[in-house]
């Protein structure tokens, strides 16, 4: 898998990864299949329910952003990697808390005066929110400096936190 999961892994965090047989076949089940894992996982004593990190890539940030709309209180953080859409803030549900969030993406996708509006916007909301634009990448990332950098932002934002 992608160094992230790796590094995750040996820093002591349990990593789950939804694999599906393409990319797009049965993306319209994501949030079930994320709550089957949570409802699967959170049985394991060894998991503390009170720090699960949940992220989403790409097209699946969509329905990362449905699940968060009557889930948010299950998560303590969520992570956006080169996200097609970003959470609609005006749909997380008010009696539940809050995750932080991390949104990775290229900067070459120019996006970066869009982010930072959101950043303002989900301060409103009670959101903090973290971005990285990875210099010279754009929406998957490849040069192993891009890489290395998202990796370190996100064992910081789910060990370190």
């Amino acid at each position: 898998g992608p160094l992230w999961v790796q590094a995750l892994a040996n820093g002591g965090a349990f990593v789950v990864v939804v694999d599906r047989r393409t990319w797009f076949g049965g993306i319209e089940q994501w949030g079930e299949n994320i709550l089957g894992i949570y409802q699967g996982m959170i049985q394991n004593p060894g998991v503390d329910k009170q720090r699960v990190f949940l992220f989403a890539s790409s097209a699946e940030t969509q329905y990362l952003s449905e699940l968060l709309s009557t889930q948010s209180g299950l998560w303590k953080g969520v992570m956006l990697l080169n996200p097609s859409v970003l959470l609609d803030l005006s749909k997380l549900p008010p009696t539940q808390s809050i995750p932080k969030c991390l949104i990775s993406l290229g900067a070459l996708e120019g996006r970066n005066e869009q982010l930072k509006r959101y950043k303002a916007e989900a301060i409103n909301h009670g959101m903090p929110v973290e971005y990285l634009a990875h210099e010279g990448a754009t929406h998957w990332l490849q040069a192993k400096p891009a890489v290395r950098e998202r990796t370190d932002a996100m064992l910081h934002f789910v060990l370190e936190n």
